[in-house]
């Protein structure tokens, strides 16, 4: 018998992002999609956890989002020690509105980054941030 949990609040949403049963983050992604603007204060605490797929979910949502709240967690994210995380914040600063800040530590991140896909992603973003 598989137990599912009850998705009660932002933040226990935000702690099913790193479940290992993939119908549950399913269901804590929609859950937080659903609360929309609302859960962005959950998904900036949960930018900071333990565990990288947490990290990874919230950077997945913000870039959903494109709430310009989520510009500084998003930067900070692009010094995470796993590469999964990297690309997806990446990613998602390049669909938040643009941000000074976000294009300097993107361009710092292309003078530093050797990963090929890394300068790819980086590049579009940066591309992005840059638009007017």
């Amino acid at each position: 018998m598989v137990v599912t949990p009850v998705l009660s609040d932002d933040s226990s949403d935000v702690e099913l992002l790193g479940a290992q049963d993939l119908a549950v983050r399913a269901r804590a992604f929609d859950s937080l999609t659903a609360a929309g603007p609302a859960s962005v204060d959950a998904l900036i605490a949960g930018a900071r956890h333990a565990n990288w797929r947490v990290r990874r979910g919230c950077a997945d949502l913000m870039d959903h989002l494109a709430d310009d709240r989520c510009a500084e967690a998003l930067v900070r994210l692009l010094h995470d020690p796993v590469a999964a995380v990297r690309l997806i914040a990446i990613h998602a600063l390049g669909c938040q509105p643009p941000d000074p800040r976000a294009a300097v530590f993107l361009q710092r991140l292309l003078e530093r980054e050797n990963d090929a896909g890394i300068v790819s992603r980086a590049r579009w973003a940066l591309s992005q941030q840059e638009r007017s």
